[in-house]
């Protein structure tokens, strides 16, 4: 299983449209917002989850998940597809 987020979708919802866009709306580090949606972090950053909490208003569970992909990738990403 694998940590996953919806960050991307909480930022539409609050119409967002950017990572810089909501660095600066939370007052935080933007190299470290892009890490974390990149999935580039050994550790969670629990004062980034309390900030991006509380500006979407939702619960760590609205915003992190677990994921064992069905695809026998187990990575949370479907495999790449070939165009036919």
């Amino acid at each position: 299983m694998k940590l996953r987020h919806n960050l991307r979708v909480l930022m539409a919802k609050k119409r967002v449209k950017s990572l810089k866009q909501l660095s600066e709306l939370i007052n935080y580090d933007y190299a470290k917002i892009v890490q974390f949606n990149n999935y580039n972090q050994n550790k969670i950053d629990p004062i980034l989850i309390t900030k991006l909490c509380e500006f979407f208003g939702c619960t760590l569970k609205d915003l992190l998940f677990l994921y064992e992909g069905d695809d026998g990738t187990n990575d949370g990403f479907p495999k790449k597809r070939k165009c036919s």
